[in-house]
């Protein structure tokens, strides 16, 4: 998912203020931190992490 949220910030960056994402299949526990670096480097956030089911 790190590598995903990298493509699309250096994608659409410009464009979108937050993501969204889905627990615990796109962000957990594991790379909640790695995510919020990434994002938080050109002032952007994750505005809503919605529950998922699991697979």
């Amino acid at each position: 998912m790190e590598e995903r949220t990298e493509r699309v910030f250096k994608g659409l960056g410009d464009f979108i203020d937050g993501y969204e994402y889905h627990y615990p299949n796109e962000i957990n526990e594991n790379n909640v931190h790695n995510i919020k670096g990434i994002l938080s480097s050109e002032g952007k956030d994750i505005y809503c992490i919605a529950f998922g089911a699991e697979f």
